[in-house]
């Protein structure tokens, strides 16, 4: 089976695991918790942006070239500036208790140290390892949360609450980055590079795709920092269910950009007209092999909802709906955008990723007010839509002639 064959295999894997968290932090837990979870994951996912100015596309890029130890240390130094943060934001922002608060930079740590392993992963060539890793990511922690909601159905005294699901997930983050230290075998680590260099290395490659992973951010997260203080946790997690479902669909185009990264990382120089034409063809496959899933989606009857998740959660197929088009629209875009990316052309990224979080941030609040949950979806879709136009023209325009 070839690279792309196997990383396909895994993500699906990893998208039916990330279904059985869902499930169990929706239908178990309720909308009001689950919104309180999704707010975890969002803060999770900040402190791996942030340490993405010491890991992240830089790592793969420099590690394809020298793994030295020097590049290790930043990444790890940048995952405890992501700790602080995120710390900061859950007992700040969040208002949770201080010991909420530390178990949520320590979560978030472990998170950053296993993207940065990941990234050396990639950077080596060790592709299916770092696909192993993905897949434990969602899979532990639903496997520990499984667990418990099977005692409490046989008899045993389980609430489930913030401090359980920041317990567990802590615990099953912490296992994954045992493992992810352990495949990085820090034995191979080179001690020749002067760690100033590395550092400012980074940072040059680093401060455009990482500032471009918090334009993402702001385009895909910003809603639930907002829609919590609007509409309350309860709304937020009906919201959420639906934003998880319908970024799971992208688990094909997720492959072709991790294919992508890991194969023209090492590339010097423009890229040939084969490598073009591939990464044309991988984003059209990528549209063509997202419509299915999307479909179903839209077609799967409101009932049905009900009986799986619960009939609090029957808004979810309205949301889905208005999410279609820019599920369809980033299928197609996040792959010729990851082309660039791996040739170090990272500008692309931050201009694209930037521009469509400046149009997010300017129709959030008009958009909640003229349609709730519902309006943001439609918005989301609006402004996915017209980045997937840009990125379109633009790669055409780059490589006309071989288009």
């Amino acid at each position: 089976m070839s690279d792309l064959g196997k990383t396909i295999m895994l993500r699906g894997l990893q998208m039916a695991t990330s279904m059985g968290m869902l499930w169990l932090t929706a239908a178990w837990m309720g909308p009001a918790l689950r919104g309180q979870t999704s707010m975890v994951m969002a803060l999770a996912h900040v402190g791996v942006l942030v340490s993405g100015f010491g890991a992240g596309s830089g790592m793969i890029y420099h590690a394809s070239r020298t793994s030295s130890k020097a590049l290790w240390r930043w990444s790890q130094g940048w995952a405890w500036v992501a700790v602080l943060l995120v710390g900061s934001l859950s007992w700040g922002y969040m208002q949770w208790t201080p010991m909420q608060s530390i178990m949520m930079g320590i979560l978030a740590w472990f998170h950053a140290s296993v993207a940065a392993a990941r990234g050396w992963l990639l950077g080596n060539g060790k592709l299916q390892k770092d696909n192993v890793l993905g897949w434990m990511i969602p899979l532990l922690p639903t496997l520990l949360l499984g667990f418990l909601y099977g005692y409490q159905q046989f008899g045993g005294q389980v609430i489930p609450s913030l401090d359980l699901f920041l317990i567990v997930h802590g615990v099953a983050m912490g296992l994954v980055a045992g493992w992810s230290w352990y495949e990085v075998s820090f034995k191979e680590l080179h001690k020749g590079q002067a760690i100033w260099d590395v550092g400012k290395a980074l940072w040059a490659f680093n401060r455009w795709t990482a500032s471009a992973n918090l334009g993402q951010f702001v385009v895909y997260r910003l809603q639930y920092l907002y829609m919590i203080a609007m509409l309350g946790s309860a709304e937020l997690g009906i919201y959420s269910v639906a934003v998880v479902v319908a970024e799971g669909v992208w688990v094909i185009t997720q492959t072709y950009s991790t294919v992508l990264l890991s194969s023209l990382s090492a590339h010097q120089g423009p890229p040939n007209e084969q490598q073009v034409r591939r990464s044309w063809r991988w984003s059209m496959q990528a549209f063509a092999g997202t419509l299915v899933p999307v479909i179903v989606l839209i077609l799967i009857p409101i009932p049905w909802l009900g009986q799986v998740l619960g009939s609090a959660y029957k808004p979810v197929h309205g949301l889905w709906i208005a999410l279609a088009p820019g599920i369809l629209a980033m299928a197609c875009s996040n792959v010729l955008v990851q082309h660039f990316t791996a040739l170090g052309r990272v500008k692309v990224s931050f201009f694209s990723s930037w521009g469509t979080a400046f149009l997010m941030v300017c129709g959030l609040g008009p958009s909640l007010q003229f349609a709730g949950a519902v309006g943001i979806a439609c918005w989301t879709s609006v402004v996915l839509v017209a980045n997937t136009i840009g990125v379109l023209v633009y790669f055409r325009m780059t490589y006309k002639a071989y288009l």
